[in-house]
């Protein structure tokens, strides 16, 4: 049959142990941590990734950190366990003996210890055990310390049966633990007294326990338990308004949107659940509270079961609101007319794409696109890898299902030519015939939306939903569109023209533009953009993702004459013959167009 007293004693005689064998810990730390910092740097760089409670190498922290905390961990026992890096703030390792001391007790809970007599029993002796310079890995000393950390843990976590009941024979067998630990420790520390805690000890052991100390050996109990259960409980409060502070602004912009019945309901069905888990939240707190040692195992396991019910309601409060935001976004996706916004661009293309200004500074000099359109030579080149060679594209469509080594699409291409070569009219050329396009196995069908925006005319700062509201669909809403092009990335085409006439600060104040242009915005979408040669390294330093070049070579020598026959109207069978008289092999396009202009001018006059 057990007695509440031996459990009293044992208590006193682990307490009076652990504050006997403190200084020896803290001299064994505070040696380590000295010839540490004459091999080690003295300080820290202080980088805003040397971050409290994470592992320097988890958080990518600064050398020295890195440097301390390989340290600090070398010397965990038993070898391959990781330190306690929640406890401590790495950035102070090289500084403060006390945070390597942190490393190697069990989780502090928030417990502030700038020193080592605020270690509690459970610290101090875990730093005894897990501190391998402490011991030396000695398998000896550490069976005893283990031991005696096992007495800790029977006490402390209530393990002991019938409610702090322990029997005589236990008793004996934990105080005889305590005096072997003595023993060793002594013959390791020179600054130990075996015989002041040997008299403690044995005074303990034939004491008579008195109701006072009865009380004071399991107040500590209760006040642990009380303190774990709300620091618990703190921490699941926080996470419950964190989270419920994200549904609350996820409904009110529902709500904006102009859903408000089932953002409300939805709102109303949050409220009240989260009503019930404050009730859940209120009757723990009333039960620590009311908590005493003799209860102390029936709290606990009310605590558990409460807890798993109030995990329950939280995860069931989660389900049934995300699912409920969840069909709000499918209603509010079906609301999105995307075919009504394609119907929009189709008719702008139609009416902005469809003529091409041949004279430059002469607006009203302009032909249909159609009728002057002829393919240009364009040369596709993987700048990433040698190991693809430069090839010419048959067609200008082309540009649309260029592939990779691996045979896959490429979805940002990157369109450079010299002023006037037709990089322009090339953006037109897409735009318009995608507006046009009605066949579904066309290489335009994939696209539900395309988006030709002259770079030229975005304002400095302006973002991207700015631009095509300005530009393409002033009437059209922004998150709503926004909302689309995220589900739909893949079935949307930018053509971006004119990347070198826009201002030096794009896009440092357009983070839409630069997300797309670097694919962290809309990563399956499909990019196009033209740029002159003297902006080509600025678009691959800016921005990271990879860029398929595709140069504008001119026109070749059958483009060129068919392009003649169009400016001018003249038959094609006079344009053949004026070929093979004259011979000409190859020309570019500038040195023709040019003249050809000049003479249209003169031939107007």
């Amino acid at each position: 049959m057990g007695d509440t007293t031996n459990y009293v004693k044992i208590h006193e005689a682990v307490q009076a142990f652990s504050e006997w064998s403190l200084p020896s810990i803290q001299d064994c730390v505070e040696q380590w941590h000295k010839n540490k910092q004459k091999k080690l740097p003295s300080s820290c760089q202080k980088l805003k990734t040397c971050t409290p409670n994470k592992s320097p190498q988890k958080s990518r922290a600064c050398q020295s950190c890195i440097d301390w905390g390989d340290a600090v961990k070398a010397e965990r026992y038993p070898t391959g366990k990781d330190v306690e890096w929640q406890n401590l703030d790495a950035s102070l390792l090289h500084k403060d003996p006390v945070e390597v001391a942190k490393g190697f007790v069990f989780k502090l809970h928030g417990q502030k210890c700038s020193s080592f007599d605020d270690f509690d029993v459970g610290g101090i002796l875990k730093m005894m055990l897990w501190f391998k310079p402490y011991h030396h890995g000695d398998q000896n000393c550490v069976d005893k310390i283990q031991k005696v950390v096992n007495i800790r843990n029977d006490l402390s976590h209530m393990k002991v049966k019938d409610k702090m009941q322990v029997p005589d024979a236990q008793m004996n067998r934990y105080f005889d633990d305590i005096k072997d630990l003595v023993t060793n420790l002594e013959s390791r520390y020179p600054c130990l007294k075996a015989d002041t805690i040997m008299t403690l000890v044995n005074k303990i052991h034939q004491s008579d326990v008195t109701d006072e100390r009865i009380r004071r050996a399991t107040r500590p109990l209760t006040d642990g338990l009380k303190q774990a259960l709300q620091q618990e409980l703190e921490q699941q409060t926080r996470d419950l308004q964190n989270f419920f502070g994200e549904r609350i602004k996820d409904l009110k912009k529902m709500i904006e949107a102009g859903n408000s019945d089932a953002a409300e309901a939805l709102q109303q069905q949050t409220k009240d659940l989260q009503h019930c888990i404050e009730e859940n939240i209120q009757d723990l707190k009333l039960m620590v509270e009311e908590g005493n040692s003799r209860h102390a195992e029936a709290l606990q396991q009310q605590m558990e079961d409460l807890q798993h019910q109030f995990e329950q309601h939280t995860q069931d409060t989660k389900r049934m609101v995300e699912e409920g935001i969840a069909k709000l976004a499918i209603e509010n996706e079906d609301q999105f007319d995307v075919q009504a916004v394609r119907r929009q661009l189709i008719s702008e293309y139609k009416q902005t794409r469809s003529q091409v200004q041949l004279l430059p500074g002469m607006p009203e000099e302009c032909a249909s696109i159609e009728d002057i359109f002829v393919d240009m030579e364009l040369c596709e080149q993987q700048i990433k890898t040698s190991r693809v060679p430069p090839r010419n594209l048959q067609s200008y469509c082309d540009i649309l299902s260029v592939k990779d080594n691996q045979e896959k699409i490429m979805k940002h291409i990157l369109v450079r030519g010299n002023p006037g070569c037709g990089k322009s009219t090339l953006i037109s050329k897409i735009a318009y015939d995608w507006a046009k396009s009605e066949d579904p196995q066309s290489v335009y069908a994939q696209f539900q939306l395309v988006f030709a925006i002259d770079l030229k005319e975005v304002p400095s700062g302006a973002d991207l939903f700015d631009v095509i509201q300005d530009q393409l669909l002033p009437k059209v809403s922004r998150r709503d569109l926004e909302k689309y092009i995220e589900r739909q990335a893949e079935s949307v085409l930018f053509l971006f023209d004119g990347y070198d006439e826009i201002p030096s600060s794009f896009p440092a104040g357009c983070k839409d533009f630069k997300g797309v242009l670097s694919s962290t915005l809309f990563p399956d979408s499909f990019v196009i953009m033209t740029t002159r040669p003297h902006k080509v390294s600025d678009v691959t330093s800016k921005f990271k993702t990879h860029y398929t070049h595709v140069e504008v070579l001119g026109l070749p020598v059958a483009s060129i004459f068919r392009y003649v026959s169009k400016f001018f109207q003249v038959p094609l069978k006079y344009v053949d013959w004026f070929n093979s008289r004259i011979g000409i092999q190859s020309l570019p396009s500038a040195e023709i167009v040019e003249p050809l202009q000049t003479r249209k001018m003169m031939q107007k006059r």
